[in-house]
Order: structure tokens, then C-alpha cells, then sequence
């Protein structure tokens, strides 16, 4: 299978769906594991189905050496930040709102107002998807997620370059977007922002691509992902 720009797409939308489907849960009272895994196994689904509809077969194809030292040091800049990632939640922000909301609304089993935490009056569609999670007993996998919307920031970063460019060029914007040192830091961390940056990343690229090729599915694109940005931060 040949992975593409268009399967981030229906990862990011599908990874939306998700924190739809918790969000309507929240408000019919429905917040238990049993349910709460519905927001998984129902956008896995789709995602898979839509995948296997737009199977390609893989060409073999030699890599140049700069390219394999490219790819070696993505994935350098990637596993390095993974022991920090499996840390349990100790920085501020997680305790007392990412994780911290999710979890109150998992004990009263449905999302309520919290007149005492101005946080939870915030757009929070990155922290739906903590909540299943936490609703399974983990608190490290809130912090993977956050690592993994960084990485995949980084693919559609390299996907839009090596269009336009060649591999070596995507590879290189992918490598310093993960290697800034407010991304690294913030990838051991259950903070929203790489959703944020993911879903933002993902409107520009399809507004470009509208631009290129006036395809109105394009600008369709953009705008849902422009909607799961906004969803995602204040």
C-alpha cells in the first residue's frame, strides 16, 4: 500500500468524527467505556473502508542516500521524545484542564457544565479524544496522541514539499518542523496545541491545492479541517 497526503486527510477527519461521537455522548449521558469505544471502532471503520477503496500498489523504487540519512533522522527526531511522552501527565496545563476536565466528566459519566473551571468553557475536541483514553484507565496514551498529531503534521508537510519539490525537499521541511524546539517540547506533553497546528496545517494545504487545481472538493476540505482547527483551541 502506498501511503499519501489524502490518507492524513481521512486520518484527521476520522480522528474528528471521533471527538463528534464523543461529544454526542457526553450530552445523551453516555460516557462509559462500552460507549466510548463506539468513538473508536465506528471512525476505525471508515477510515479502513475508505482506504481499501483507494488501495494503491507500492512501486519498488531506489532511495538515494540522502534520502535514507533524511528519513533516519526524522525518525531520530521522533523516537527520542517517545520515553519522555511515556512519562505520566506532570506538567501543569494536563492537570488541570486537558486531562483534568475529561476526567470530571467521566466520573459524573456525561459533560456538564463547570462553572468553577474557566477551561472547560473552551473549544475541546482535542480533549474528547483524551477522554476515551482515560475512560480505558490510560493517561500516558493522551500524551502518544499529542506526539502522534505532531508527526502527522510533519507527513503533510512533506507530502505538499515533495509534490512540489522532490522527496528530499519534503524531507527536510519535515525534519525541521519536528526538530523546532517549541514542537519537541511540546510533544511530550497532552496539550492541544499540535491538534490545533495539525487541523490548521491541513486547511492551508487544501486551500493551496484549491488554488492549484479549483477543485471544489479541495475547498470543501479546507474548510472542514478550517472547522476541526477552530474546535480544537480558542
Amino acid at each position: 500500500m502506498k501511503f499519501c497526503l489524502e490518507d492524513i486527510y481521512r486520518l484527521g477527519f476520522a480522528l474528528g468524527l471521533s471527538s463528534l461521537i464523543v461529544f454526542a455522548l457526553g450530552h445523551a449521558g453516555l460516557v462509559t467505556p462500552p460507549f466510548l469505544l463506539l468513538s473508536i471502532f465506528i471512525p476505525a471503520a471508515l477510515l479502513s473502508f475508505f482506504a481499501w477503496r483507494a488501495k494503491r500498489t507500492r512501486m519498488p523504487e531506489e532511495r538515494a542516500l540522502k534520502d535514507k540519512l533524511l528519513i533516519g533522522a526524522v525518525l531520530v527526531s521522533i523516537v527520542i521524545i517517545v520515553p519522555l511522552a511515556l512519562i505520566p501527565p506532570i506538567v501543569r496545563d494536563e492537570l488541570i484542564s486537558h486531562l483534568a476536565i475529561p476526567k470530571l466528566y467521566l466520573q459524573k459519566g456525561a459533560i456538564y457544565e463547570i462553572p468553577f473551571m474557566g477551561y472547560s468553557y473552551l473549544p475541546q475536541n482535542i480533549d474528547l479524544l483524551y477522554m476515551v483514553s482515560l475512560g480505558l484507565g490510560s493517561d500516558v496514551i493522551p500524551k502518544l496522541v499529542h506526539l502522534g498529531f505532531a508527526v502527522a503534521t510533519g507527513l503533510v508537510i512533506y507530502f505538499y514539499l515533495a509534490r512540489a519539490g522532490d522527496r528530499a525537499t519534503g524531507l527536510v521541511g519535515m525534519l525541521l518542523y519536528l526538530t523546532v524546539p517549541l514542537v519537541s517540547n511540546l510533544s511530550r506533553t497532552a496539550y492541544i496545541d499540535h491538534g490545533a497546528a495539525f487541523y490548521s496545517t491541513l486547511a492551508v494545504i487544501a486551500a493551496l491545492r484549491w488554488k492549484e487545481d479549483e477543485s471544489f472538493n479541495w475547498l470543501a476540505v479546507s474548510a472542514v479541517s478550517t472547522g476541526l482547527a477552530v474546535s480544537a483551541k480558542y
